[in-house]
């Protein structure tokens, strides 16, 4: 039988970096030092893990909230209309969300990127957003 060997030795102390940390760049600097120009303030978490916060952040939000009727309340049902190559694309999201395990409808899914979008636009321009809406809008009038 193997007989089990126990470290009684001291323990060593944890290294912890105390040095100073670098101070972080001023975006319109490095714009400026590139030639370039400031177009947007970059948010928290617009990395590439950002989408899979996203995704998640969606589907706590329709899973934590139960389905609503007509009348019970705030929400009202609506038709939007929407191109087949759209609805292909949210279709695939469906079925992204069914392979990770999380059962949803297109209209959910739709519901919730309706809603981030239209709380990423709370601080844009109002008269920029219009015509950047009017543009998408008048190109996919028939």
């Amino acid at each position: 039988m193997p007989k089990r060997i126990r470290d009684i030795g001291p323990t060593v102390k944890r290294i912890r970096d105390t040095s100073p940390h670098p101070p972080s760049l001023d975006p319109a600097v490095v714009a400026a030092a590139l030639g370039g120009e400031l177009v947007a303030k970059r948010e928290k978490g617009g990395g590439p893990v950002s989408a899979f916060i996203v995704r998640q952040g969606m589907a706590r939000l329709i899973i934590s909230r139960p389905a609503a009727t007509p009348g019970s309340g705030n929400i009202e049902p609506v038709e939007i209309p929407i191109a087949e190559q759209e609805w292909k694309r949210l279709q695939e999201l469906v079925d992204l969300m069914i392979r990770k395990g999380i059962h949803l409808s297109a209209g959910q899914i739709a519901g919730a990127m309706l809603k981030q979008a239209l709380k990423g636009s709370e601080h844009e321009d109002p008269d920029k957003l219009f015509d950047e809406l009017r543009g998408q809008l008048e190109s996919s009038a028939p």
